[in-house]
């Protein structure tokens, strides 16, 4: 009977890790369909554009390198839920960006969580 519980959480934590990932996933590709419309709103040219786009990926790849250096001393369950919670708030201050600097510093905030 214990083997079934521990499958079933075991399948409950990997559907929840595939979610996780893919709303990080959905939050880089979304940038792109959006170009014409965020360069109207905000007056800026594409290669403006493509700056925040790269923001993204940049500080993510940096993220990356430096997380890897101390990711294991934290508890990994409380260090999802810190970074996943900061990504969230990264992309609601992206929704509600006035400015183009001000979405260019969401975007790379993004990118670090």
């Amino acid at each position: 009977m214990t083997t079934s519980l521990t499958s079933l959480r075991e399948r409950t934590l990997l559907w929840l890790l595939a979610l996780t990932q893919f709303t990080v996933i959905m939050d880089f590709m979304v940038m792109m369909p959006l170009g014409p419309q965020i360069m109207r709103a905000f007056a800026i040219t594409p290669a403006a554009f493509a700056t925040a786009v790269s923001a993204y990926s940049l500080c993510s790849g940096l993220s990356g390198l430096l997380a890897a250096t101390y990711i294991d001393r934290f508890d990994r369950r409380r260090l999802l839920q810190a970074t996943y919670a900061l990504f969230a708030l990264s992309n609601l201050a992206c929704a509600f960006a006035t400015n183009f600097h001000l979405l260019l510093a969401a975007r790379a905030f993004a990118g670090l969580t």
